[in-house]
């Protein structure tokens, strides 16, 4: 779903939310790499709306009901490639709903970094 696209809201959820996200895309087949690899994967970054339905989220320890609704996760619009950022700086996400800030947050705070997710990840799917 692109960024511009509308969001229709699944009308079994009560709960709608959003989280402001950092969406990293794989430029090639990646598997089993390593932590110290991982970069070397990266095509770019992207931003997501990672929309969540906390009602279904909340039903069952699987948690990904609540995040998978059709055409719920708008992404982009611009892709920015590793040679723009700097992966050691800490970058800061936000979310404005109407001009207020709804979340403030840092890529220092990430639980897992990134290398440590695609290292994770490639040792599952491709």
């Amino acid at each position: 779903m692109g960024a511009n696209d509308d969001l229709v809201l699944p009308a079994i959820s009560q709960a709608v939310d959003w989280e402001a996200e950092l969406g990293v895309v794989i430029k090639d087949e990646t598997r089993n790499v390593s932590e110290s690899e991982a970069n070397d994967h990266i095509a770019g970054f992207v931003v997501v709306n990672d929309v969540s339905m906390r009602d279904f989220q909340n039903r069952t320890t699987q948690f990904m009901q609540g995040k998978i609704f059709e055409g719920t996760t708008p992404v982009g619009p611009e892709l920015v490639t590793p040679e723009e950022v700097d992966f050691a700086r800490d970058l800061r996400i936000t979310t404005t709903i109407d001009g207020e800030v709804m979340q403030d947050s840092r890529t220092s705070r990430l639980i897992f970094s990134i290398p440590e997710v695609i290292s994770y990840i490639s040792s599952i799917i491709t």
